[in-house]
């Protein structure tokens, strides 16, 4: 920083860009490894929800049981994801696994469960089997 100090007004914002650009590639791989984890694979489980759906003939079940599949693949992307890259923030934790357990399992938890719910009274309901999601159950 004191280089900055010395060189003036016009050279300073140029070399802290240069230095900001050059930590960036540091931690890239974290970056990367973040994005995959907690976005793109997290959220791209979900769509294994409906590997149940045509195989059980009860509606609700298959439908219940893909929406707990997807949210426990869910939650185990994001809790490697707590292991490798959020458990920094693990102090006074005792381990960094129990301190991703307990993030990610407090809110995964609730949503899986909501969505599992929810998901099973939408399928008592509806027909998703018929051509439009409109058709109510017989």
């Amino acid at each position: 920083m004191g280089r900055f100090f010395r060189s003036g007004v016009r050279p300073a914002p140029d070399g802290a860009t240069g230095i900001g650009q050059l930590r960036l590639c540091e931690n890239s791989g974290a970056y990367l490894i973040l994005i995959f984890f907690d976005y793109v694979l997290a959220f791209g489980v979900l769509g294994l929800s409906g590997a149940f759906f045509r195989r059980l003939k009860n509606q609700p079940l298959g439908i219940g049981l893909g929406a707990a599949t997807g949210s426990a693949l869910r939650f185990l992307c994001h809790f490697i994801s707590g292991v490798t890259i959020w458990g920094e923030y693990a102090n006074g934790w005792q381990s960094v696994w129990v301190y991703s357990l307990a993030y990610n399992g407090s809110y995964m938890l609730v949503e899986g469960i909501v969505t599992v719910v929810g998901a099973a009274a939408l399928a008592l309901v509806l027909n998703f089997k018929a051509p439009n999601l409109r058709k109510v159950r017989q």
